[in-house]
């Protein structure tokens, strides 16, 4: 029972430290606030923010992420959301993408609130519309 058990350990540092030289850190620099990775249809996605924006990057790998094309997929100029973008996260559930994250007042923080952006899935093209 003890030998499985190590074992057991073993292979999952193993395959951890084989993964994780898979990439150098930071895997984004410069950009990459509030970090968000999720993997779908082949490519993995990091979501992040600026002050002002969503945004988000696809690659075939976690290093491709370093350099991949971002693309802002929430902005507003509506003074009760504009500022204070935090902490996005992306799921799938019942045929849609859905993007959460905080956004706010650039005044103070007590303005910040919940926001929801859905997004569509396509067989050919599993990402929202602005990829």
């Amino acid at each position: 029972m003890g030998f499985r058990k190590m074992f057991g350990a073993l292979l999952s540092l193993a395959s951890v430290v084989s993964f994780a030289s898979a990439w150098t850190n930071p895997i984004r620099s410069p950009g990459g606030s509030d970090p968000f990775v999720t993997y779908s249809g082949g490519y993995y996605y990091l979501m992040s923010t600026s002050w002002t924006d969503v945004e988000i990057a696809r690659s075939t790998t976690v290093a491709g992420l370093k350099t991949a094309e971002k693309k802002v997929i929430y902005t507003s100029t509506d003074t009760s959301r504009d500022s204070n973008v935090w902490a996005p996260e992306v799921h799938y559930f019942d045929g849609a993408w859905y993007v959460y994250f905080t956004a706010g007042r650039s005044s103070d923080l007590d303005g910040q609130r919940t926001h929801v952006l859905k997004g569509i899935y396509l067989a050919t093209m599993p990402c929202f519309a602005a990829c």
